[in-house]
């Protein structure tokens, strides 16, 4: 059962700066194991209660507050290159213009999807294969830029490969995400038969539902 982050802060505030660091430590390495064990394509389904991903979500709130806990005791928190990194891309958030996301195989098909940002409105571009749209999750840019922001595609790695977790698997699914900004300059994602943990949020954004 998870506690509310407010119930977290009132456990943690009166440590000492020392503690609560690796309280943050052991919080962002539990955060990286459950994405982990998500996105291995080896890994059973996620059948537990709460799920990893709902722990990841209240792992996140918790960091949070370590990291005010650890302000308020009179300590520094130090960002990492990926953190920092991570703040450059939500900060340059406010300049995305177009995401497109491919999906598809050698026997398949392929699926494209655009959602492309037109003043406060969004535009979407379909050319389906395998699937149909249900209602979008978004309909406004302001909208556009919570779920993507929600979604932390900062964290995601830019290649998921199956080869990481010393498994080769034939043929089966691509897919490709690609950002692209205000100055023309693009992020892509891209992965074989690999999906980041919250793979399914950016399938809703694109108006369909994924079952891996």
């Amino acid at each position: 059962m998870m506690i509310s982050p407010g119930v977290f802060y009132d456990e943690v505030k009166d440590k000492s700066v020392e503690e609560i660091k690796t309280e943050i430590r052991r919080l962002k390495r539990s955060i990286t194991k459950l994405k982990d064990e998500i996105e291995n394509p080896a890994s059973e389904p996620d059948m537990v209660c709460p799920s990893k991903s709902t722990v990841i979500y209240w792992s996140r709130e918790y960091l949070e507050m370590a990291k005010k806990a650890l302000a308020d005791a009179g300590g520094e928190y130090k960002e990492t290159k990926e953190e920092k990194r991570a703040r450059a891309f939500l900060e340059r958030l406010p300049q995305l213009r177009r995401l497109e996301l491919e999906i598809g195989g050698f026997y398949g098909g392929w699926e494209k999807y655009a959602i492309e940002v037109d003043g406060d409105t969004l535009k979407r571009d379909t050319v389906m294969v395998l699937s149909e749209l249900d209602d979008p999750e978004v309909e406004t840019r302001k909208e556009l830029l919570e779920y993507v922001r929600d979604m932390h595609l900062e964290e995601w790695r830019k290649d998921y490969n199956p080869g990481r977790y010393g498994i080769q698997i034939l043929d089966g699914t691509q897919w490709s995400l690609k950002l692209t900004y205000d100055d023309r300059k693009t992020r892509e994602y891209a992965g074989d038969n690999v999906y980041p943990w919250n793979y399914g949020e950016l399938c809703r954004l694109f108006g369909f539902e994924w079952n891996r």
